[in-house]
């Protein structure tokens, strides 16, 4: 206990506290963590200061003659290393609670910050020891010192209500990722998940309080839990009880099969019986005396072919024969639902003999059969009847992209073609929103093919959508599978920064020429794409390196104080970044420099180097590319001296030319900022011109907002209640859009004063293209905030008149 014989060298001994401290430290943040997810992390907040305090003693004991200096400097780092994996773990923490609990407990949590969590700590433990004179055993000091620190922590911890713990728990627990539960280290006690329980049964029995109980099971099952779910699913509760089911189900809990055949042979609800059967099909049967009883059981074909799939799988041969036959007979019947059936039931069991009987049915009516026909081709894996099918009933069909995403992933690199005709199909129409949904389809298959076609798209196709979308799914690849071959994707960098570059020359041409050209706004929509992908890209091979941040930085500073400021700082860490690679990359900053945005939108391009261009040299590019869009945009605004030139390709376009008006008109109207030509062309398309005479009355107040209107011609006043002018509506504003949106009727009145002409947006498709552009929600909110201003202007006017 008073040292070691011989004092070992320096580094060793360095080298095992070290080794020590580590190990240590990952024990204790396990611990911490455990902690933590448990609900309890307040309270744990002390426990981070006695590693610190273990240290001290293992030193103090173990050390050799000479050490005393080592032993205060290596307290100091045991204390500077604590405090930073406080500080990391406590920022992190505050972010997930600074949204979702009660104010006071904010305070309270700031309040502890500024005493304890800043590197002041560390600074002040040095001071004082430099001060204080030599001790002959300083370890009392040290232990002191701490329990001041816990006793403090302690205190500040103790001032916040229990009941603000217990919300804090429950916040904490409900934000557990349902993907990573089962890897994650971190697991609730089996025990606590029983307290729970008896808790939600002794005082509320309320259905919440149960629902949540399974979320939790589902992410942190153990066998000793099943006597909770048995319980439950004879719970009175209908939603209860089919939340149980399905927890057994995505488990895969074969022990309680046996009581999920009880509970549908007694069960009435259709939906639970189904339920119940589903899982059985999955987990298989208990014993085969059941499904020999229900194979002779008359039962209605919904749940007749799951329990034909039961038998089939069961491993009785003579059950398996029977069941074929009995899909045969179905998928000939004569009756839809037992067609129907024996569809389903042919790609449930991979019936390949059956193909041809399958494609006998496609001229079933499409919206009772759709998504039947095409889960049975997808399981079945024949992508020609596939494609044949999508063609024959048409694209527009697909419904849900989420279950066409599962048929698509069962052909796997089959799937591409198919995607490719859709894309060549519709991508030219409306449709082409839920286009870019389908690609999503090949997460499921992350393989070279996958990449290869991916990159295609991106090489072959100038949608933005589209293009994002396969940036995105190659991005989500690369994240599950690091070691995929993206390789390709970094070549293809230098030449995105190339394009960016020479749309962004153009658009400092086109703008110096006419700034009310329409295609300014499809090359501003195209450099706003591109320097996305470039970061997109970026981030996709350098994910630990914040690219999204600067992007952010650089996109959105433009309308905030010291912008300049904070670009410039942005792009000199990313010049930072790329040392040793600034050659490759001088362009990129270049651009970065010479590009200002404004919430995301382009606003104005700076000089960047180059030959000089004239307009007709811009025209002349951009109508040799194969960027279709940006070829209409130019064709659409072409110079009157150029038009002989390009009459061949205005002649191709020609029916274009009526919705040339509205475009004109829609990039005027502040609800549209930020939308390309190809945007603008489908919002022209979709909106209805009409016309009214002057004193036509639109809407009263509690009628149904049943459509939006945007001004082209007249004047339209807003009136209340009492007659009383609220505003009066010239082109290029809009009204009618709050109505629209929360569905409650007019909340004024519309009177025509001259004679009008709109156009109107029905609600039923501001709601489609709502759903489809994001930034509307934005541009909405700037509206109504710009009125809610001008309205309290008009107030304080108002006052004033009356004082």
């Amino acid at each position: 206990m008073n040292g070691w014989a011989s004092a070992p060298s320096l580094h060793d001994y360095k080298a095992f506290v070290s080794t020590f401290q580590v190990m240590f430290q990952l024990v204790f943040i396990y611990f911490f963590t455990r902690l933590w997810f448990n609900g309890r992390i307040l309270f744990s907040y002390p426990f981070l200061l006695i590693p610190n305090l273990v240290f001290v003693l293992w030193a103090y004991f173990m050390r050799g003659p000479g050490y005393e200096n080592f032993l205060f400097w290596g307290t100091v780092v045991a204390c500077g290393v604590n405090e930073l994996i406080r500080r990391i773990i406590f920022d992190a923490a505050y972010q997930v609670l600074m949204f979702s609990v009660p104010e006071r407990l904010c305070n309270a949590l700031r309040l502890y910050s500024k005493l304890l969590i800043k590197p002041l700590v560390v600074i002040v433990i040095c001071l004082f020891f430099v001060v204080l004179p030599p001790q002959q055993g300083v370890v009392p000091l040290y232990c002191f010192l701490i329990l001041v620190f816990l006793m403090v922590m302690i205190g500040v911890v103790s001032r916040i209500p229990g009941h603000y713990v217990s919300s804090l728990r429950t916040s904490v627990l409900r934000r557990l990722s349902l993907s990573g539960a089962e890897s994650s280290l971190v697991r609730m006690e089996v025990n606590y998940i029983i307290d729970q329980y008896r808790k939600a049964v002794s005082e509320t029995e309320d259905r919440y309080g149960y629902l949540y109980i399974l979320d939790i099971i589902r992410n942190n099952y153990s066998s000793a839990l099943n006597f909770i779910l048995l319980e439950l699913l004879d719970n009175p509760d209908r939603e209860v009880r089919l939340e149980a089911v399905s927890v057994i189900g995505s488990l895969g809990i074969a022990a309680l099969t046996e009581r999920l055949e009880g509970l549908f042979e007694t069960e009435t609800e259709k939906t639970l019986k189904l339920a119940c059967l589903k899982v059985i099909s999955r987990l298989g049967i208990s014993d085969e005396i059941v499904i020999l009883r229900w194979m002779e059981s008359d039962l209605p074909i919904v749940y007749r072919r799951y329990i034909l799939a039961i038998a089939h799988g069961s491993g009785n041969e003579t059950l398996k024969q029977s069941v074929v036959q009995e899909t045969v007979s179905l998928i000939h019947s004569n009756q839809t639902e037992n067609a129907l059936a024996g569809i389903w039931l042919t790609g449930y069991l991979g019936l390949q003999h059956l193909k041809g009987d399958v494609s006998s049915h496609f001229d079933l009516d499409p919206a009772r059969s759709f998504d039947v026909i095409v889960r049975a081709l997808g399981k079945l894996g024949d992508a020609r009847l596939f494609s044949a099918y999508l063609e024959k009933v048409g694209y527009h069909r697909i419904g849900d992209f989420e279950r066409f995403n599962e048929n698509l992933a069962f052909l796997k690199k089959d799937a591409y073609p198919i995607i490719s005709k859709m894309i060549a199909s519709i991508i030219d129409s409306k449709s082409h929103f839920e286009l870019r949904k389908c690609l999503r389809s090949l997460q499921a298959n992350p393989s070279p093919e996958t990449i290869r076609f991916l990159l295609e798209m991106l090489g072959n196709l100038n949608v933005p959508r589209i293009r994002e979308e396969a940036l995105n799914v190659i991005g989500k690849i690369k994240k599950a599978e690091p070691d995929t071959d993206c390789k390709a994707l970094l070549e293809s960098l230098p030449g995105e920064i190339d394009l960016c570059t020479k749309y962004c020359r153009y658009y400092s041409v086109v703008k110096s020429w006419n700034e009310e050209s329409l295609l300014l706004i499809e090359l501003a929509r195209n450099i706003e794409h591109r320097v996305w992908c470039i970061f997109k890209i970026l981030d996709i091979f350098y994910p630990d390196l914040g690219m999204f941040d600067s992007y952010y930085r650089i996109t959105h500073s433009f309308s905030q104080p010291g912008r300049d400021h904070v670009k410039g700082k942005s792009i000199e860490y990313m010049d930072s970044l790329f040392q040793g690679k600034r050659d490759e990359h001088a362009a990129f900053l270049r651009l970065l420099d010479a590009v200002s945005f404004e919430d995301g939108f382009l606003m104005k391009v700076n000089y960047l180097p180059g030959r000089p261009l004239t307009i007709e040299d811009v025209y002349d590019q951009i109508l040799m590319q194969s960027n279709h869009w940006l070829e209409v945009s130019a064709i659409l605004d072409v110079p009157p001296d150029m038009k002989k030139r390009f009459m061949p390709v205005l002649e191709e376009i020609e029916d274009m030319i009526p919705v040339l008006e509205k475009i004109h008109f829609l990039r005027k109207v502040s609800l549209f900022k930020g939308f390309s030509i190809t945007d603008m062309i489908i919002m022209a398309q979709i909106a209805q011109e009409v016309g009214f005479e002057a004193g036509h009355v639109l809407f009263r107040m509690g009628d149904p907002g049943d459509a939006l209107y945007l001004m082209l011609e007249g004047k339209v006043d807003i009136v209340n209640e009492n007659h009383k002018l609220l505003v009066s509506v010239e082109p290029p504003d809009c009204f009618g859009e709050i109505a629209v949106l929360d569905k409650k009727g007019r909340s004024a009145t519309a009177k025509c004063v001259e004679e009008c002409r709109m156009l109107m947006i029905t609600s039923n498709d501001f709601q489609e293209i709502l759903e489809e552009y994001p930034a509307l929600y934005k541009n909405m909110v700037y509206l109504l905030t710009s009125w809610l201003r001008e309205d309290k202007t008009r107030a304080k006017e108002a006052k004033k008149d009356d004082d």
